[in-house]
């Protein structure tokens, strides 16, 4: 009896010295911790001043966390050590989960963007709240603020298994990446990309090619601005989609969407729309 209370109390103190670990990322002014990393200084932004659909490189500091040491160890034969995430907003609980690289020293992260991925990964919706076109108050609402949390842990993957060991020593909680986005204003939605759109030579094994918003830190993303050449010919018809590209049904009443103009010559051009709901 003695030795399992001894084991449960050993457990309990291993468990609580995790769950109260903070990472090591610097804060801001108001004591927020700062996630955004800049590329071309080559350190951590000096606030989290981006929007859901925007991309961005993500990054975190586990210095001082139980994951230092872990990844400092010896791993077993052929597998590779990094950090992963599992990211929830106000409006659903995790399943957006996905795999940072090292940046340098104890730094891990990846180009991310945010609005894309959690559609893209599992179409995890639900966590944009996307499609409350009554009451407002989903991602994409002009002032709308998101919530990011996100379990850190530990995971180790081979050259054929992207997850060999998976859900290491988890910070998570406050303990994790806990942040809000900027409010949304919609001027700031960056062009979807691929993976398999970026060179990802330096980045996991496994396929991945069906993850949009996801791509090795600082990768180059394809920017896709082309000349723009609008036909004279008269417009037949409409089409709408969301701004994550779904195609929808009927003219949204409200919110943000885009239109597309269908011409008489088979030309079309795009128009990203707001409605107020009156």
């Amino acid at each position: 009896m003695k030795k399992i209370t001894l084991f449960i109390s050993v457990f309990l103190m291993a468990w609580t010295v995790n769950v109260n670990a903070q990472l090591n990322n610097p804060k801001d002014a108001n004591g927020n911790q700062i996630f955004k990393w800049d590329c071309a200084s080559n350190q951590f932004a000096t606030a989290n001043n981006f929007e859901i659909d925007e991309t961005i490189v993500f990054a975190v500091d586990v210095t001082g966390t139980p994951l230092e040491a872990w990844l400092a160890a010896t791993a077993p034969t052929g597998q590779t050590r990094s950090i992963g995430f599992d990211f929830n907003t106000q409006w659903g609980g995790g399943g957006c989960d996905g795999r940072f690289i090292k940046i340098k020293g104890n730094i891990y992260g990846a180009t991310l963007n945010f609005a894309q991925l959690i559609t893209s990964r599992q179409n995890q919706v639900k966590l944009l709240n996307v499609g409350d076109a009554v009451t407002g108050g989903n991602a994409f609402t002009i002032g709308e603020i998101v919530n990011l949390n996100s379990n850190i842990f530990g995971f180790a993957f081979t050259a054929t298994d992207p997850g060999a060991d998976w859900w290491e020593l988890p910070l998570q909680g406050a303990s994790g990446a806990t942040l809000t986005t900027a409010p949304y204003t919609g001027t700031k939605t960056s062009v979807a990309f691929y993976k398999t759109d970026t060179d990802d030579s330096n980045f996991f094994p496994g396929s991945f090619t069906d993850w949009m918003g996801y791509a090795a830190p600082c990768a180059t993303i394809p920017t896709a601005v082309k000349n723009v050449f609008v036909s004279n010919s008269p417009v037949v018809a409409y089409e709408y989609y969301s701004i994550l590209g779904d195609k929808l049904s009927i003219k949204p009443v409200s919110g943000m969407f885009i239109q597309k103009s269908i011409r008489e010559d088979g030309t079309s051009s795009t128009i990203k729309v707001f409605k107020q709901l009156k």
